[in-house]
């Protein structure tokens, strides 16, 4: 990505941008890490906190970054690298969120179009930055896609909830699954 061409303000514009998916990258890690080994009752406050006049949704707003990234397979196709790896860590928290399981998490994922943003980077060829890296397979594109493929074991781990799993297997695209896999 030549950044010569830009004008001044689209350059501070990418510079903020990448500031932002930094920060998003280290407090996704440590939210992460706080829900290590299933633990429901912080996986639980980071979709609700009852005890602040304001609760924020970190899982919805997860949803919502990685949705606006991965809005469809052309909108895949232009992320840098930097930007995969911004959606992998959001991946990662929402991998963490999910498993115990922790069925009301489970639900929220499943139905806030993390489906078919899964269905957008698994179609997506990644040809612009496949070349950048100099490989047909580069272990960025790997890991995104490992952590999507995760996040769907995750969201039927335990299997309980019927809508989840009708959700799941209405929503995937199984040939595009069995050709990228």
């Amino acid at each position: 990505f030549d950044r010569s061409a830009l004008a001044g303000e689209d350059e501070q514009r990418i510079d903020r941008c990448t500031e932002d998916a930094n920060l998003i990258m280290r407090v996704q890690r440590f939210i992460q890490l706080l829900c290590e080994g299933q633990n429901s009752v912080c996986q639980n406050y980071l979709r609700h906190q009852t005890e602040k006049a304001v609760s924020f949704d970190m899982i919805a707003i997860t949803c919502d970054v990685i949705s606006n990234l991965c809005e469809t397979v052309d909108h895949v196709e232009i992320l840098d690298v930097h930007l995969i790896e911004t959606t992998s860590a959001c991946f990662n928290f929402l991998i963490e969120v999910v498993q115990g399981p922790n069925l009301e998490n489970q639900k929220k994922v499943a139905h806030h179009g993390i489906l078919e943003r899964v269905m957008n980077i698994i179609k997506a060829d990644f040809a612009r930055v496949s070349e950048e890296l100099g490989g047909d397979d580069p272990p960025e594109i790997r890991a995104l896609r490992m952590s999507c493929v995760q996040l769907l074991t995750s969201l039927i781990e335990g299997g309980a909830d019927m809508e989840v799993m009708t959700l799941i297997c209405n929503r995937l695209d199984h040939d595009a699954l069995m050709y990228r896999l």
